[in-house]
């Protein structure tokens, strides 16, 4: 509760870079939530004042409507896609992942690991073992933050993998 006080108070005062600056490093999903209260307390015509341990907030009706108006250009998309590579390894306490793109000298693509994948990876020697270093094919949901149309945020999270079907180059008549 402290922490996300802590966020509405800077993301209502901050400077148009500071704002950028802190949704950059705000979980997408915690961004929406906030988007959510600050849209009701707006359209309520609603003052707010919240009070934690360490940190006390209050917004007046026009600091909450600037609030409103900021997070109303902040846009959240996610996007799962198919996308084949060779896993280079998963960090499981990390909740990371590296993923070699096809091509020589491929991108690595890196990112978050879901919580079910991460645990299913460090539970299952087998599963681990057929796809580690391998062709894979993993689903990978793209979180996308934009401010304006700009792109503040890109986050990649790892949903689930699985070994890559081999492609026949010939088939034979």
């Amino acid at each position: 509760m402290e922490d996300t006080t802590q966020l509405i108070s800077t993301l209502s005062s901050a400077t148009d870079e500071e704002f950028e600056t802190t949704l950059a490093g705000t979980q997408p999903r915690l961004v929406a939530a906030i988007q959510k209260f600050a849209k009701v307390l707006h359209e309520a015509g609603a003052s707010t004042r919240i009070v934690g341990e360490d940190r006390r907030l209050s917004l007046s009706t026009d600091e909450v409507g600037r609030l409103s108006r900021r997070l109303g250009e902040v846009e959240v998309s996610e996007d799962v896609q198919s996308i084949d590579g060779v896993l280079l390894g998963v960090l499981p306490e990390a909740r990371k992942f590296e993923l070699k793109l096809p091509g020589e000298g491929g991108p690595i693509m890196e990112g978050a690991v879901s919580e079910d994948l991460a645990l299913k990876y460090t539970s299952d020697a087998a599963f681990k073992e057929r796809l580690l270093l391998q062709s894979v094919r993993a689903q990978v949901k793209i979180v996308r933050t934009r401010r304006n149309g700009r792109l503040v945020r890109e986050r990649c999270v790892l949903e689930a993998i699985e070994p890559s079907v081999p492609k026949s180059g010939h088939e034979e008549a």
